[in-house]
């Protein structure tokens, strides 16, 4: 099976609704990566125009967005990778958001995600890159850290806490 990271486009466009009508039938409340959520993505045209952020704005930052493919067949997941930190994503978005369709998640994809994601990141001339959890994301933590992630404070608000991991590429 070839994995490899790959952008959307028209052909691969089928692919995606795939993933999403599976993706949002089984997680009503937290859809992660927000980056693949934030828009209709049965709306084709508006969701491959809109998917990445070109230019900072508000409170989003310039981003390149990423899907994992098997065999050019099927998308395992999805990598937002964010070129540079405001305050919030300094606090609990990190650099690095990503996140496996729910029927493939437990197979060591995750992992692979994030390595391809790295990857990406240092192409982008990041030097270190923060990705942040929820302290109860034992998945997520196991997989930052399975990557090189070195805890650093974490940040709570509300009550929430959310870890924070550094990696160096």
């Amino acid at each position: 099976m070839k994995i490899k990271l790959v952008k959307l486009k028209s052909d691969n466009y089928p692919l995606l609704t795939e993933m999403m009508d599976e993706w949002s039938k089984e997680e009503k409340k937290k859809q992660n990566p927000y980056s693949i959520f934030k828009n209709d993505y049965k709306n084709k045209e508006l969701y491959l125009n809109e998917l990445e952020v070109k230019e900072d704005h508000s409170f989003l930052v310039e981003d390149s967005t990423f899907f994992l493919s098997a065999d050019d067949r099927v998308f395992l997941g999805a990598v937002n990778i964010r070129h540079r930190l405001n305050e919030q994503l300094f606090n609990k978005g990190g650099h690095i958001g990503y996140g496996i369709r729910p029927s493939y998640r437990g197979l060591g994809f995750g992992k692979i995600q994030l390595e391809l994601a790295l990857k990406e990141a240092s192409r982008l001339n990041l030097n270190r890159v923060l990705l942040c959890c929820d302290e109860n994301n034992e998945f997520s933590r196991k997989i930052i850290v399975s990557c090189g992630g070195i805890r650093d404070f974490d940040y709570v608000e509300n009550e929430k806490v959310t870890q924070r991991y550094w990696i160096e590429l």
